[in-house]
């Protein structure tokens, strides 16, 4: 019985896992491609984040999200916000995601 058990729940798991599916990119400035690190990449679904992850040193990310439509959300201090929207079907490369800086002037501080 126990095995049988251990069987359910291992086919659930390898289920859940093979449902997700595997969004990848890499952030860049515009003018001249240098990688953004730690730039904050989200993947929202209507009004819901489903994730939210950092790029790396090469401003590279990935994450994991289920089959449907998303909004990639991309910010960074200095730079404007970049939004698109995709449809994942299966693994994903965005490719290169460019945002340009700001001006100081519109760049808002609050304390």
């Amino acid at each position: 019985m126990k095995r049988i058990l251990l069987f359910a729940v291992m086919l659930l798991v390898a289920t859940n896992v093979m449902a997700q599916n595997r969004v990848t990119g890499r952030i860049v400035e515009e003018d001249d491609g240098k990688p953004l690190d730690y730039a904050e990449v989200l993947a929202i679904a209507g009004e819901e984040i489903v994730q939210d992850v950092r790029s790396g040193l090469d401003g590279a990310f990935e994450m994991l999200v289920e089959k449907g439509e998303y909004i990639i959300e991309v910010r960074y201090i200095g730079y404007e916000t970049s939004k698109q929207s995709i449809v994942v079907e299966g693994d994903m490369d965005l490719g290169d995601i460019t945002l340009k800086e700001t001006t100081d002037a519109d760049i808002l501080i609050r304390t």
